[in-house]
């Protein structure tokens, strides 16, 4: 959230997002739970920048701040990016959502629950569903006294495992490759990101299985990013070797007074 505060409270940025970085905390009038984490930035404009962000030992982190006095806001939230499959698809990226003018009045408590990023799939056996990774955890700014949602980004989609869809979110997970192909050209669906917040991850893929070539050719998709979709699996991979892909773009976005890619 961006906040620009001069003796009339007019501007704020609050920016929420899940990245461990932050710059060297200022004094400033946030009162917020133990978990968060806070850093604040005076920009040269006369706003203040309030970043949250998530530990990574924990799922969520709560910040509290009120507003001393009526004001507007720009909200920058990124979701919690989902977790990659074992020998399948990329996770997706968190959703990413910039609301600028949202209102503030005085007095009122906005909550920020900034979402941790989903773990990485379980290998047991192939195409196994403890393969797919855990989907992010949503970010979400709220006015806590009037209980009225003001922001919230998607936590992004697992990615697949071998032969598994890759799931919903602020953008999609990427399929896993789809092995035990009995046809060329078999696809395993990425998942699909939010309106709005990010893109479709990449689509699995799969060639027959013949006597000389047993092991198939097969490729897993890559995670939706927040500016492009993930890249569908390699079509053209070579015998026995499977392919992997990119993962989408980000966007950028200059809240915090430097253009930052997320």
């Amino acid at each position: 959230m961006k906040l620009q505060e001069m003796k009339s409270f007019e501007w704020v940025r609050l920016v929420a997002k899940t990245t461990a970085a932050l710059i060297a905390t200022m004094a400033s009038p946030l009162a917020m739970a133990d978990e968060a984490l806070v850093s604040t930035n005076y920009l040269a404009d006369g706003s203040i920048v309030y970043s949250f962000t998530c530990p990574v030992a924990t799922n969520t982190a709560v910040g509290n701040w009120s507003a001393p006095h009526d004001g507007v806001a720009d909200i920058l939230v990124v979701g919690g990016g989902g977790g990659g499959g074992t020998q399948g698809g990329g996770g997706g990226a968190g959703g990413v959502l910039y609301r600028k003018g949202v209102g503030l009045s005085a007095g009122d408590v906005y909550s920020v629950i900034v979402g941790a990023g989903g773990a990485g799939g379980r290998y047991v056996t192939q195409q196994a569903a403890t393969g797919i990774g855990k989907p992010g955890v949503s970010t979400c700014v709220s006015n806590a006294t009037t209980s009225v949602e003001l922001a919230c980004a998607l936590g992004g989609g697992y990615g697949g495992a071998r032969g598994i869809v890759g799931g919903d979110g602020g953008s999609g997970g990427g399929a896993g490759a789809a092995r035990g192909a009995t046809a060329d050209g078999v696809v395993t669906a990425s998942g699909k990101g939010a309106n709005g917040q990010g893109y479709d991850g990449g689509n699995g893929y799969g060639y027959y299985a013949t006597t000389s070539n047993p092991q198939l050719q097969s490729g897993a998709g890559g995670g939706g990013g927040a500016g492009g979709p993930g890249y569908g699996g390699q079509t053209n991979a070579a015998e026995n070797v499977e392919w992997y892909s990119c993962g989408g773009h980000g966007v950028t976005n200059d809240i915090t007074g430097t253009p930052v890619v997320y």
